[in-house]
This record gives C-alpha cells, structure tokens and sequence, in this order.
C-alpha cells in the first residue's frame, strides 16, 4: 500500500467522504500527516486506526467535541472506555430482554390456541394466607396507603390468579389495597379470569373480571386498588408494571 495517501483516495479507504475529512481538519479532531505546498493534504494508512476509532465512537453517540477530547486527554479516553463497557454491556442486556420478549410472546400464542376466548378459571385460595386491609382506601389516604406499599421490604409473593394473560401476583402491602370480600364483609376466594389479551388493552377484561366478582357476590372494600403485575407470558419475567384500577359498581 502507498504510504502517503491524498484526500480522495484516504477518503475512499475509510468510506467516508472528502467533506468529512476537510470538516475533521478544521475543527482539528483529525488533520492530515502532513500538507503540499499546493496545500493538498496527505494522509497515511498508519492514521487509518485512529479514524476508525473517531467512526466507532461517533456511532456509540458521542459528540466531535467528546471525541476531541478523549483522543487528546488519556485520563478521559480511560474513562470513556469504562463508560463503552457500560455501553456495551447495557445493548447486549437489551437484546437478551429482546430475545426473552419474543420467546414469551410465541408461548403466549401458543396459550391461545389452547385456551378458548373468555374461557372462566376458578380457583379457591387460602385467604388467611394475604393479609387484608380492611378499610376503604380513599383519595385522602390512597398515596399514604401506596407510599407504605412501596417502602415495604421484599416479602415472600402469592400467585393470585390468572388475568388477561399473565399471572398477578400481590406482595403484602399492596394485597392491603386489593381487598376480596363477601357482602358480609368475610375473605372470599378470588375469582380468575383468563382472555386473550395483553397490557395494552385491559379496559375489556378489567371489566369482566370485576362483573365476575360481582356475579360471586365478591366486592372489592374500596374504589381504588393496586395490581403489581409481571408480564410472564406477553413479555417475559423481567417486565413488571403497577396498575392503579378504578372500579365502581
């Protein structure tokens, strides 16, 4: 390979163009080896490295300025490098979720094909075992009430039922919100309902399951309840989602 290179033919090397390069000079990011007296610029294969670099890093999303920096500064440049590692490591964890997202969706289809539209689940629990809050949760304490939810330590989870799809699961403190009871004001068992849909469309089934309960003379003690909901099925374990449901009979 020839040693010294022009504009054009450095430009070509790296597949970038002549404009690029003429920019890079100017804000003195990258110059050439050297310059002609006819002011042409001469660039070496040695320097390819170094741009090669200057491209990597701007597809990460670093600024010139940043990149500047980092090639003239080796404290920097360190630093950056634990911060590419981070980089890296973050995109290679994004696309396992990805990938875990797709291979639950394709079980999610294939729970469809064997369990029909609105096909009801019934299911009696233990209810000693959750621990009831007993009062309404009301506009005046309802983030008291959420506050204390969310500063409760990790306690051990109880699978509630199945809904829309995915499995529900309520930790103590949030079970203090969701409230099943009789018209006597007794534990009742809960009520599952299993339809095909998913977290972006819960109006439907939200509904039939509360008009289920209803039907069960199941009522819920307050307007307002809680469902921390892991996606095991849509998405996979490692999504999970708090929703604030509204009822009112």
């Amino acid at each position: 390979m020839k040693q010294e290179l022009t504009i054009s033919e450095f430009a070509t090397l790296m597949k970038t163009t002549k404009d690029t390069l003429i920019h890079y000079d100017a804000i003195d990011l990258f110059r050439p080896k050297s310059r002609q007296e006819n002011g042409y610029r001469i660039y070496t294969p040695a320097q390819a490295n170094t741009f090669i670099m200057i491209q990597a890093y701007r597809e990460m999303g670093y600024s010139l300025a940043e990149i500047k920096m980092m090639l003239r500064d080796h404290a920097s440049y360190e630093n950056h490098k634990i911060t590419l590692k981070k980089r890296i490591d973050q995109a290679i964890h994004d696309l396992e979720q990805t990938r875990f997202m797709l291979e639950y969706r394709d079980q999610f289809q294939k729970f469809l094909e064997t369990n029909p539209m609105n096909k009801l689940f019934y299911d009696t629990w233990n209810m000693n075992q959750i621990y009831s809050h007993h009062t309404p949760v009301t506009d005046e304490n309802f983030y008291t009430v959420l506050s204390k939810m969310q500063e409760a330590p990790e306690t051990k989870t109880l699978l509630l039922s199945w809904m829309i799809g995915i499995r529900v699961k309520l930790q103590t403190e949030t079970a203090q919100i969701f409230t099943p009871t009789n018209q006597k004001g007794e534990p009742h068992p809960i009520v599952a309902l299993t339809i095909a849909a998913d977290l972006d469309n819960l109006e439907k089934p939200i509904r039939l399951f509360l008009k289920q309960c209803n039907a069960h003379n199941v009522m819920i003690t307050s307007d307002v309840y809680v469902l921390q909901v892991r996606d095991e099925l849509t998405m996979g374990p490692q999504f999970e989602s708090t929703i604030l449901i509204f009822a009112s009979y």
